[in-house]
C-alpha cells in the first residue's frame, strides 16, 4: 500500500511529483511565491494611490 506522501506511484513504480502535501495545500515554487507578493503589492499600491487622491469608479459617488 503507498504512504499518502507527495506524489503517486505509477504502474511502473516510478514516483512522480505533485503540487499538494498530505493536507491538500499547494506548494508555490520560489518564482510563483515572488509574483504573487509582486502582485498584491502592486494592487495596494495603485488602490492606495487611487483612494488618496479620491478617484472613483462608474456610478460611485465621491466619498469627499
Amino acid at each position: 500500500m503507498n504512504s499518502p506522501s507527495c506524489g503517486s506511484v505509477t504502474s511502473t513504480g516510478r514516483r512522480t511529483r505533485s503540487t499538494t502535501t498530505r493536507t491538500g495545500r499547494l506548494f508555490l515554487t520560489a518564482g510563483q511565491l515572488s509574483d504573487l507578493v509582486i502582485t498584491v503589492g502592486f494592487y495596494q499600491l495603485v488602490s492606495n494611490f487611487l483612494n488618496t487622491f479620491g478617484v472613483t469608479t462608474e456610478g460611485e459617488t465621491s466619498p469627499y
